[in-house]
């Protein structure tokens, strides 16, 4: 047994639909019967008033001719180069001012690491040792510029 509330809540919701389905078949008469209806008067003689007929083909939108193709905006793509991964010696990169991609040169310098180790092989003992961080080139920092433009592309410290 379904609770009263219930059951008046069914009975109001379908009077209400009963309603707005009298109220659509009222309205869709009211518009069937307007097309059975005589024309009215033409007041303008240069346009033509013909009724709506549901079983007429109307003429369908022009269509482009076949052989015109739409415009067509060109797709541009852009590749990234890859990244310039340096090491101690000659490699591969694109140079950021010329944007030539291929071997670097390859130049030593003296970083704060081939001074310390110098200091320390003095401290030691080695006076005379003390000049073979600078001619190791593990000790310093490897900059690498373009073979094209010469511009300083990255370095590489050890």
């Amino acid at each position: 047994m379904l609770p009263a509330i219930y059951l008046s809540v069914v009975c109001q919701t379908s009077n209400v639909l009963h309603i707005v389905r009298k109220e659509m078949s009222m309205e869709f008469n009211k518009y069937q019967n307007l097309s059975n209806a005589p024309a009215e008067i033409n007041r303008n003689p240069s346009v033509q008033h013909t009724a709506f007929s549901p079983n007429q083909v109307y003429p369908s939108a022009p269509q482009m001719a076949s052989n015109a193709n739409p415009p067509v905006q060109p797709i541009i793509v852009a590749h990234a180069p890859p990244p310039n991964v340096l090491g101690p010696v000659p490699s591969m990169a694109t140079c950021p001012s010329c944007s030539y991609r291929g071997k670097t040169i390859v130049k030593f310098e003296p970083n704060t690491k081939t001074h310390l180790i110098a200091m320390l092989i003095c401290l030691v003992g080695g006076l005379c040792c003390c000049c073979i961080p600078y001619c190791k080139d593990s000790c310093q920092t490897a900059m690498h510029n373009c073979s094209n433009c010469g511009t300083y592309v990255g370095s590489y410290q050890n």
